[in-house]
């Protein structure tokens, strides 16, 4: 994979824009993209950064002292004409094009993106001003404010894939790593860290530290931090040569460790704020740039941050009473602390790395984590982006997991949890509840994922204290009885109670996980069993890839019994109707969801779809175009229940029948042409009824799978 970045920095941008492009870059690398930046040759620039971290750069010319007619206050850091760069890049990217162009750039808008399409199969567009029209595939703003998904509805695509919230703050590796066994702090304050970015125009740091110079703070130790941009460093190096209890560092690759060991930071809103947030240092906040006040304000009101305002306000005496006041409220910081750990927890990069380059579903872990407390970024999914998890929530799923008979299931892609899954044992069956990022959801892998988890409950069965639970089989689907996972709010009067039953070994079994996760959502009881004897009494029961024959006294359980059958009812009744049909080289085969009925495959007919297929499919084709087919047909049902009950029609007609298939069925003579065995094969399971052939007296079976 190819990628470009498109970002600048200079005495006016800072340098805050290329840091967080070069954490992105450093990551999509390590999972093997090909990685470029093209910037321009601004005054101030950190080329020689990206160069450092061993990244190809083209540099575009410095800009011609010109005046431009710019459209806003940002328009001015591009240095020449929209479609001048816009030509410029397209020039560096060259002839081949690359797959993703990351843009990082307060002065370029659609306008650009548009010219750019032709060179690029994706543009990512990093930004936090919501001032201006993108034309981009995925969008990326971490900050952390009331309008969220609102402040991009019109500036978007409406397929953009938006990345909101400071779950996807971009942050280095050192702070994902400090973060899983973090600091420990008590809320006093010895250590104070001061940092206002690489150039600090307005020397806020001067003022800080004339500040923190007052007698009452001789016990404190100071560190201070400046980039090599920053116009004021001879004179703050002579300000904090004479003080023994100040330390000034200059250009550091990043500030994890002395975040780690300060106990409180003052600092300029923007990317720091959630390096401190992550690492659980309390912080004072000011603003130097318009664009930072609605998320600072928003982090202060929700008591993330204390914020002092914006530079031009904030005094020498302000600044004295905000730290007074933090020495003095030990127990405040310390909540702060926990409240600040809760949004950020490092791993934004790898999510942000997902939508761009993601990971195969088969290099997902799955990991039983036993009775060890939960990790802190429990809210994977919040159902708005930039609200904090409950500390409640967390300390009772917690509490509850310290409680015998139950398991908890995390899913990860290295360090970036995916989701949990938490099984707890009751007394008529087992409770789960999971949590699942977003990212797993707008891949359909949830239903995947809690399929994985309970086979994995299943196969370590003898974790589970089962003295109270009546087992059969040694499997635990024979009386597993989901509920609706309490995360849902959701009324269980309104819910249905629905059974399935299935054959234990039927492929089906795959594709019923996915309606489990659909109705445990909607708020349904639902019971899945493998024994016709181990239904209970409720609304609805399907019978999925069964093979018992169930009696009527079980059919009076419910008020609808329901069967999926794959023909034009009453015709193709019996066995394997689909399996008969694709040998008679049928493509178009109906598929029907029916009442079952004393009488075979004769009940009232609720839905009728149609499955269409091209002809070279092969079994593990033809099942997944059935499964999803059968599984629609189920959701369907429940969805529109009750007015698909009173819509029912009758079938009309003289029925046929199809015979049960026996392994005579998939016998292929040696001397046809692969051709003409073509149908038998594509149905054949190599595993329970493979096609054969025999040669001299000796059977052989074939294995057949499409490329």
């Amino acid at each position: 994979m190819n990628v470009v970045f498109r970002v600048d920095s200079s005495l006016a941008m800072g340098s805050g824009h290329v840091m967080r492009c070069l954490v992105l870059a450093k990551e999509l690398r390590a999972r093997g993209a090909d990685v470029h930046f093209i910037c321009r040759d601004h005054p101030g620039n950190i080329i020689s950064l990206i160069k450092n971290s061993f990244f190809r750069v083209t540099v575009l010319a410095q800009p011609d002292e010109v005046t431009l007619n710019v459209e806003n206050e940002y328009a001015s850091w591009l240095g020449v004409g929209i479609y001048v760069d816009s030509e410029q890049t397209i020039a560096a990217i060259g002839c081949e094009g690359v797959d993703w162009l990351i843009v990082d750039h307060y002065s370029i808008d659609n306008r650009w993106h548009s010219v750019l399409r032709g060179s690029t199969k994706h543009i990512c567009v990093i930004d936090d001003l919501a001032n201006r029209t993108h034309d981009c595939d995925i969008l990326l703003d971490s900050n952390y404010t009331d309008l969220s998904a609102r402040r991009y509805a019109t500036r978007t695509p409406y397929d953009c894939n938006l990345l909101l919230g400071p779950r996807y703050a971009l942050l280095s590796k050192s702070y994902q790593s400090i973060s899983r066994m973090p600091r420990q702090r008590d809320g006093s304050i010895k250590n104070i860290l001061i940092y206002f970015g690489g150039s600090d125009h307005y020397n806020m740091t001067g003022r800080c530290l004339e500040a923190l110079s007052l007698p009452e703070f001789i016990d404190i130790s100071i560190d201070v931090v400046i980039g090599p941009m920053n116009p004021h460093h001879e004179l703050l190096n002579d300000f904090t040569t004479s003080r023994k209890n100040i330390r000034l560092h200059m250009g550091l690759p990043n500030l994890a460790s002395l975040i780690n060991t300060a106990d409180l930071g003052i600092g300029a809103a923007g990317v720091t704020t959630w390096e401190r947030m992550c690492l659980g240092l309390p912080s004072i906040i000011v603003t130097i740039a318009e664009n930072q006040k609605p998320a600072a304000i928003a982090l202060a009101r929700d008591n993330y941050i204390s914020y002092l305002g914006e530079h031009s306000d904030v005094t020498i005496a302000s600044i004295r009473e905000a730290v007074v006041q933090k020495i003095s409220d030990q127990k405040g910081v310390v909540a702060e602390v926990a409240r600040a750990m809760s949004i950020v927890d490092g791993c934004g990069v790898n999510r942000v790395v997902e939508f761009i380059y993601p990971t195969n579903i088969r290099n997902v872990s799955l990991e039983h984590l036993g009775e060890r407390v939960l990790p802190r970024s429990l809210g994977l999914n919040p159902t708005v982006s930039n609200q904090p998890v409950s500390v409640t929530k967390v300390d009772l799923f917690t509490s509850n997991l310290k409680q015998s008979c139950e398991h908890l299931m995390q899913f990860h892609i290295g360090v970036l949890s995916l989701g949990y899954v938490f099984f707890s044992m009751e007394e008529n069956g087992i409770r789960v509840q999971y949590n699942f990022d977003d990212l797993v959801i707008s891949r359909g892998w949830d239903a995947k994922f809690l399929g994985k988890a309970v086979r994995a409950l299943d196969q370590n069965f003898a974790l589970i204290d089962s003295q109270n639970i009546k087992i059969k089989d040694q499997s635990i689907w024979n009386n597993y009885l989901y509920m609706c996972p309490e995360s849902h709010e959701l009324s269980k009067e309104s819910g249905l109670k629905i059974a399935i039953l299935s054959h234990p070994s039927s492929w089906l079994n795959e594709y019923i996980y996915e309606i489990l996760k659909h109705w445990l959502d909607q708020g349904h009881e639902v019971l899945w069993v493998h024994d016709k004897l181990e239904l209970v009494p409720g609304d609805f029961c399907f019978y999925l890839g069964c093979e018992q024959i169930v009696s009527q006294d079980i059919l009076c359980q419910f008020k609808n019994n329901l069967v999926v059958h794959e023909s034009d009812l009453p015709l193709g009744r019996g066995w394997s109707p689909l399996t008969w049909q694709i040998i008679q080289g049928s493509n178009s085969i109906p598929i029907i969801l029916f009442e079952a009925a004393e009488s075979l495959d004769a009940g009232k007919v609720y839905i009728k779809d149609v499955m269409t297929f091209t002809g070279v499919e092969v079994i593990q084709e033809i099942r997944s175009i059935q499964g999803s087919a059968t599984i629609n047909l189920c959701k369907q049902f429940v969805d529109e229940y009750p007015s698909l009950v009173i819509n029912a029609k009758d079938q009309v007609g003289e029925p046929t029948f199809y015979d049960r298939r026996t392994p005579i069925d998939s016998y292929i003579d040696a001397n046809d042409t692969v051709k003409a065995a073509f149908p038998i094969l594509r149905v054949s399971d190599y595993e329970r009824y493979p096609a054969f052939f025999n040669i001299d007296g000796v059977r052989f079976k074939i294995k057949i799978e499409m490329l």
